[in-house]
């Protein structure tokens, strides 16, 4: 795994945004993460396969065997994850959870098996089941076991994060957790909180809602931007002017609202100034990104937009990934657009361009950010944080230039394809 993500690595680094490579690039880079199946074939060689890595029927029955040994029904679609290529993700989450179970992996392992090879989290311990599965590898239970206990779990409701007075969050509820060694006790704690268990991601929820707040405000970051570092029309390239003026001949045009939720998001990606028609009647940059050659699938799945930021700002359930995503583009915002302000103050000529050298503080920061909420933090291998890991590290003529300005030329790149297809 570490020469997979040396190569990632060594990889983005050679992309320069002003290259004339610069498109082949960013598609031959989509092309090159792993696959669920690829990855998984590291991990079985890993945990004693010595078969022929290439035969998929060997491989299913080395699995089987192992799940069999386990005393977990045999996993379902097992050869999709070789013959399609597919995840064993979403409705498949337990299979994820059983594979740490059948392969006998510690705590940690597990963690590293979730983010390394299933680029997912690890266990929601806000979930009830995820909570008892925590708590069965921490103590070397089996997963029989484990089902045992979950059998005796009290039902939960599921209630809006806003509406909840005294939040838990994940992170107390493990650190409650760890001390347990006998099911009595986990069985105790759930039963005295069970109304703790309705929701989850809080603190992920909180500190976007933090975020937003410092971002989006009538004088948050989104407004300095916009007062002093550019003017209208700064990030929307000449000739997307005219076409939009030329569409517009015989009806009424408008831009989008800067400061609407739709707004705020497209000028942190660069987008901003766009005529609404461009985007439809949904707001949505789904369209662009879908089956973009350019960005991969895993990445743009759930990519952050409005509806997923409002839900967010409303206390409203979301998925884990959601939340990471929105939370992991705020975060980047936030600290690189906070650098050319500062810039700007001090009267610097170029305040996007003097923020480079910058990266190890960036990838420290972002880490204890999400380590702080639960989150797992930046991995190389997940094509969407490989994203913010190439923004903060692209070069041009040997120079680290603007983190900022790499990825809003990115996005632009991503529509600009898409826009040539129709």
């Amino acid at each position: 795994m570490p020469q997979y993500t040396e190569y990632i690595a060594s990889r983005r680094k050679k992309i320069e945004p002003e290259s004339e490579d610069y498109l082949k690039n960013l598609i031959e880079i989509t092309r090159s993460f792993r696959s669920f199946d690829a990855s998984l074939d590291e991990f079985l060689i890993a945990h004693g396969y010595s078969g022929d890595i290439s035969n998929v029927e060997d491989k299913v029955d080395f699995i089987e065997a192992k799940f069999k040994a386990a005393g977990i029904p045999r996993p379902r679609n097992v050869r999709d994850w070789y013959q399609k290529h597919s995840r064993p993700d979403g409705t498949r989450r337990i299979s994820q959870v059983q594979i740490c179970f059948a392969f006998d992996l510690s705590l940690g392992e597990a963690k590293d098996f979730f983010r390394r090879v299933c680029l997912e989290r690890d266990f929601d311990c806000h979930d009830l089941n995820e909570l008892v599965y925590y708590f069965a590898l921490k103590n070397e239970l089996s997963y029989p076991q484990a089902r045992k206990i979950i059998e005796k779990l009290p039902k939960t409701e599921s209630v809006p994060l806003n509406d909840v007075e005294n939040v838990i969050y994940t992170q107390r509820i493990r650190d409650e957790v760890e001390s347990f060694t006998k099911e009595e006790e986990l069985l105790a704690y759930i039963n005295d909180n069970v109304e703790q268990f309705g929701y989850n991601n809080a603190s992920g929820t909180k500190r976007i809602q933090e975020l937003w707040e410092e971002i989006a405000s009538e004088n948050g970051l989104c407004a300095q931007e916009r007062q002093m570092l550019y003017y209208a029309d700064a990030y929307l390239p000449e000739e997307e002017i005219s076409d939009a003026k030329r569409e517009s001949i015989g009806k009424k045009e408008r831009r989008v609202d800067s400061t609407s939720t739709f707004g705020v998001l497209l000028q942190i990606l660069g987008l901003s100034d766009t005529y609404t028609s461009r985007w439809g009647k949904d707001r949505s940059l789904k369209p662009f990104l879908s089956n973009n050659e350019a960005i991969h699938p895993i990445a743009e799945s759930v990519f952050p937009d409005r509806d997923g930021i409002e839900k967010v700002l409303h206390g409203k359930h979301v998925s884990y990934e959601r939340i990471r995503k929105i939370l992991i583009l705020l975060l980047f915002y936030k600290f690189w657009i906070e650098i050319a302000l500062e810039n700007a103050a001090e009267g610097e000529e170029f305040p996007y361009q003097d923020i480079s050298e910058n990266e190890e503080r960036f990838v420290a920061y972002m880490n204890d950010e999400l380590s702080d909420v639960g989150l797992q933090a930046l991995y190389e291998g997940n094509p969407y944080d490989w994203i913010f890991l190439f923004a903060a590290s692209a070069v041009y003529d040997g120079d680290i230039v603007s983190p900022l300005d790499n990825l809003r030329d990115y996005m632009k790149q991503l529509i600009s394809i898409k826009q040539l297809d129709t």
